[in-house]
């Protein structure tokens, strides 16, 4: 008997390090997941605030109602302000988002073939005048680096035409 005295006590002791050692593993596991989810949802968010970027550029560019454009024959130029020593010209702008995006910095950039300064500064097929227009926008939220930086970037091509024999104030193809 005297040998067999406190192996209840080695085996309890043994009992609570395993059951401690498993909640630790759990808590650690939801933890991640809860982590993990929420970025999950800051992602979509970033890709949102993207794409309202995007959609904000094409129309600066595209103008249905002629309300920044006017009545012009040519394509604009891209919006916002040169980049300095860019190669083709490139121009930034950071528009601003509603809601919940508006917590993350949106930057978009964009490029425009043939270049403004260009001349001509479209192609022109026939009588139609043409622009190709490079835009990437960029929704960023955080520190570079950190655990809860989130950044999306998206980039679309859009071309537009004028025709400068078609009837104002549009003047589209």
């Amino acid at each position: 008997m005297k040998n067999s005295r406190g192996f209840a006590f080695i085996a309890a002791l043994f009992l609570l390090v395993v059951l401690g050692a498993f909640l630790a593993f759990v808590t650690t596991i939801s933890m991640n997941a809860q982590a993990s989810a929420a970025l999950s949802v800051q992602g979509v968010r970033a890709y949102e605030g993207a794409r309202a970027g995007i959609e904000w550029a094409t129309y600066q560019i595209l103008d249905p109602r002629q309300a920044i454009n006017g009545a012009i024959t040519t394509p604009p130029g891209c919006f916002g302000t040169f980049i300095n020593g860019s190669s083709p010209s490139q121009f930034t702008s950071s528009p601003t988002a509603p809601g919940d995006l508006g917590q993350f910095s949106i930057t978009v950039t964009c490029v425009r073939y043939p270049d403004n300064g260009a001349s001509p500064n479209y192609y022109e097929e026939g009588t139609l005048r043409t622009a190709v227009y490079d835009v990437i926008a960029t929704a960023t939220l955080g520190t570079p680096g950190t655990a809860e930086y989130v950044e999306r970037q998206l980039q679309v091509r859009i071309e537009l035409c004028k025709n400068p024999n078609g009837s104002s104030p549009g003047y589209s193809c």
